[in-house]
């Protein structure tokens, strides 16, 4: 089981993740940037499960590979998304993963109390973060193994059946 709140690499003196500073992104602002690593330290913190050591989101620099989606996203979805990743920037991690087990309950959210927000906001955020963590590519910086070398994952396209013309 992940844990969401979890408070994972902070540094307690001046209260900020040295990876958020470094916003290589050419859509999100500075404040949008550090929603998303914020969210996504929510979502994936440094963790072991069933002996395998998973990196933090921010450890394997995940965010830094944002605009790969944003650039194929509809103009007014991708300032949708700007503004909730800056209103959450301002908010601390062990918030964060408040929220994150609030949206979880959003199905059972009737629409007239704003369900049907709350449903997309999830599925928004979920799809982002679980996109960028499980992509394969870690920032240069970091050296360890990336979530699928310690899954064990490797993708491949067979051709043998297809005859050469």
């Amino acid at each position: 089981n992940q844990s969401v709140a979890y408070d994972h690499g902070f540094d307690r003196k001046i209260g900020k993740h040295p990876r958020m500073n470094e916003n290589t992104s050419k859509h999100l602002s500075d404040p949008a940037f550090r929603g998303l690593v914020k969210m996504g330290d929510a979502f994936f913190p440094e963790m072991e499960v069933e002996g395998k050591h998973f990196p933090a989101f921010s450890k394997i620099g995940a965010a830094e590979g944002v605009d790969r989606i944003l650039d194929f996203m509809p103009t007014a979805d991708r300032k949708d998304l700007i503004l909730l990743l800056t209103l959450l920037s301002i908010f601390p991690v062990s918030l964060l993963s408040i929220f994150l087990r609030f949206l979880e309950f959003s199905p059972k959210i009737p629409t007239w109390l704003g369900g049907s927000l709350f449903r997309m906001i999830r599925l928004g955020l979920k799809g982002l973060l679980v996109t960028l963590y499980y992509s394969g590519s870690a920032t240069k910086t970091f050296s360890g193994q990336n979530p699928h070398q310690i899954l064990g994952f490797s993708m491949s396209v067979w051709l043998g059946d297809k005859k050469s013309r």
